[in-house]
């Protein structure tokens, strides 16, 4: 419930001066029918600039649209923006906080006083840190240094810990049992022939890049480094399996 920037002001100002605070709220669905409603005007719009136009409508377009035509979407807009009227009333709680300070050596002070193991954040450690650096003077925060904003995934921002622990867990099974069944599937080649294991090993190395693609993904990451990271990771591992 700390979405309060005046909060995180006081809080963070005693390492140095704060230029911006950035809260992110858990609003992600929010978001997404925002963009619903932003293509469903799209489409209004575009339809009433064709009418606007011509009274005849084309028999491609009158195929396109035999179930979507102009009053359909304006239905659509109408149950969109009864959906938002609620969602906006809801209230919604802070995922992350961005601070930025003016100086460099202000932000290594307090990821120097503030930074903790991990495992010690998600189960609030408190014998971890200074007593004075408890937000609230109860909480131990989950500090580290963040990335670019054009490298921050906005979208997995939302997840908890909990559930990117979840997801790691689940990624890596996926990721051992593709590398058992490719290892599995060059044995059988090698037994068979030359031309069968070639083409196995092609289809493998082709198909992977998009499945590992996908199972990191799964993950959750924060950011486009640690994405590229896990994904790199995976893919380093298929290439020397298909090496051996």
């Amino acid at each position: 419930d700390a979405t309060d920037p005046d909060e995180w002001y006081k809080f963070f100002s005693r390492f140095g001066k704060v230029v911006y605070i950035t809260v992110c709220k858990k609003n992600g669905k929010l978001g997404e029918t925002l963009i619903d409603r932003y293509v469903i005007k799209q489409c209004i719009n575009d339809l009433e600039r064709q009418l606007a136009i011509t009274t005849i409508t084309s028999t491609v377009t009158s195929l396109f649209y035999r179930k979507r035509d102009l009053t359909y979407w304006q239905n659509q807009l109408n149950t969109i923006d009864n959906k938002l009227s609620t969602m906006y009333l809801d209230k919604y709680l802070a995922c992350r906080v961005f601070i930025t300070f003016e100086y460099e050596e202000h932000q290594r002070l307090a990821l120097n006083e503030l930074e903790v193991p991990d495992v010690d954040a998600f189960f609030d450690n408190k014998s971890k840190i200074n007593y004075r650096h408890l937000f609230r003077g109860k909480n131990v925060l989950d500090i580290k240094e963040s990335p670019e904003p054009d490298a921050v995934i906005w979208k997995n921002l939302e997840q908890s810990n909990i559930r990117r622990f979840i997801n790691r867990i689940f990624s890596r099974c996926l990721t051992i049992g593709m590398l058992i069944a490719c290892y599995f599937a060059v044995q059988v080649g090698e037994k068979t022939s030359t031309i069968t294991l070639s083409v196995i090993i092609v289809f493998i190395d082709a198909l992977l890049a998009y499945i590992f693609d996908y199972i990191t993904e799964l993950e959750g990451p924060q950011d486009e480094g640690s994405f590229q990271e896990s994904l790199q990771l995976k893919l380093f591992s298929i290439r020397i399996l298909l090496s051996t």
